[in-house]
C-alpha cells in the first residue's frame, strides 16, 4: 500500500508498506491543464470499469488510478504503468480501465490522477462502485 509520509516543504515522498521509498512527488500550488469532463465507476460481476472523459489535454503525460476501501481510506495505485495520454489541446478523448482485482458486494472508491509533462499532477474523485453478480436485485 502507498501512503503519504515524510512531508517537507515542496516535496512529498511516497512509501510502500515496507517503508521503501518508491518515488518523490513535487507538491505544486498549480494544477494541470487537463480538463476532465466526467469520471465514473461502473460495477459489474467481479469488476469495476472506471470511465473518464477529457475535454482538453494540454501537455498531458497520462493518468494513474487509485483504489481504496473507504472514501477517506488509503488509496493504492491499481495500474502498473502510467495510462498514456491520447487527447489533444483542442480535443479530449475517452478512457477506461477495468479493475478486476475486486470482490462482489464490497464498495470500492477510486481517484484519478492526471500528470502533465512537467510532473505536476491533479487528483480527481473519488467515485465509487459496488460490484455484484446480478444487478437490479436489492443489496
Amino acid at each position: 500500500m502507498l501512503s503519504f509520509a515524510d512531508c517537507r516543504p515542496w516535496t512529498m515522498q511516497w512509501f510502500a508498506a515496507t517503508g521503501k521509498r518508491i518515488r518523490n512527488l513535487p507538491i505544486s500550488l498549480e494544477s494541470t491543464l487537463i480538463e476532465l469532463s466526467s469520471l465514473r465507476a461502473v460495477p459489474s460481476d467481479r469488476e469495476v470499469v472506471i470511465i473518464w472523459e477529457t475535454a482538453s489535454e494540454i501537455d498531458n503525460a497520462g493518468f494513474n488510478l487509485y483504489r481504496a476501501e473507504s472514501a477517506d481510506g488509503k488509496y493504492i495505485q491499481v495500474n502498473d504503468l502510467i495510462i498514456p495520454a491520447e487527447g489533444f489541446p483542442t480535443e479530449g478523448t475517452s478512457y477506461q480501465y477495468v479493475d478486476d482485482d475486486v470482490k462482489n458486494r464490497k464498495t470500492y472508491y477510486y481517484k484519478l490522477e492526471d500528470i502533465d509533462l512537467s510532473g505536476t499532477s491533479t487528483m480527481h474523485g473519488p467515485v465509487s462502485a459496488t460490484p455484484r453478480l446480478i444487478y437490479g436485485i436489492a443489496k
